[in-house]
């Protein structure tokens, strides 16, 4: 009888894990999902305004235009927060490698990819990255990584600098375009 109820509690408990890491993923696919949707429509809202006919496009949209500090909040806010997080979940996933690493376990805890970091970064996260990195110490000095972090981080530079100051003008969509294609190209990588 105690066999049989320690083998109960023996699938209660796998069962559960099993529930709780559904539960986890569903979580991760309901925030991030909306979180990188938003991202998008705020990112693709500053390239409308450096476009040249852009703005007077968004105008023809809109009852009312969202101002530059909406629109910067809209890009950045949501994926910068789950950028955020994610490098957080990276850092402690290291933390616990390198403790079973040094008991002579093999490691058990799966890393973030840095090319997923790097992706959500191109897509919003720059800003959440970089708070990330001072905020938990976690990939700072990896010189690999911080090449192509701020080739993605000169690309939001001059996407909001070309939104601000060159509306309307090829040379913000050259710039632009410029950065926008070789960040992508090295977070594709």
């Amino acid at each position: 009888m105690r066999g049989a109820a320690l083998y109960l509690l023996g699938v209660i408990r796998s069962l559960g894990w099993q529930v709780l890491v559904l539960a986890w993923y569903l979580i991760q696919v309901l925030v991030g999902i909306p979180a990188f949707l938003l991202s998008l429509l705020g990112l693709i809202y500053l390239g409308l305004r450096v476009v040249p006919g852009g703005v007077e496009f968004l105008n023809s949209l809109q009852a009312t235009p969202l101002s530059l500090s909406q629109a910067l909040m809209l890009a950045y806010l949501p994926m910068g927060l789950i950028t955020l997080f994610r490098y957080g979940v990276d850092k402690w996933r290291a933390v616990q490698n390198e403790k079973l690493r040094l008991r002579g376990w093999a490691e058990v805890y799966w890393r973030v990819p840095e090319k997923q970091l790097h992706l959500m970064e191109f897509f919003g996260g720059w800003l959440g990255g970089l708070l990330a990195q001072q905020l938990f110490r976690h990939k700072s000095r990896k010189e690999s990584f911080q090449t192509d972090f701020w080739l993605i981080g000169f690309f939001h530079l001059a996407l909001v600098g070309s939104a601000q100051y060159l509306q309307n003008s090829w040379v913000g969509v050259g710039l632009v375009g410029f950065l926008g294609a070789v960040a992508w190209f090295k977070a594709c990588q």
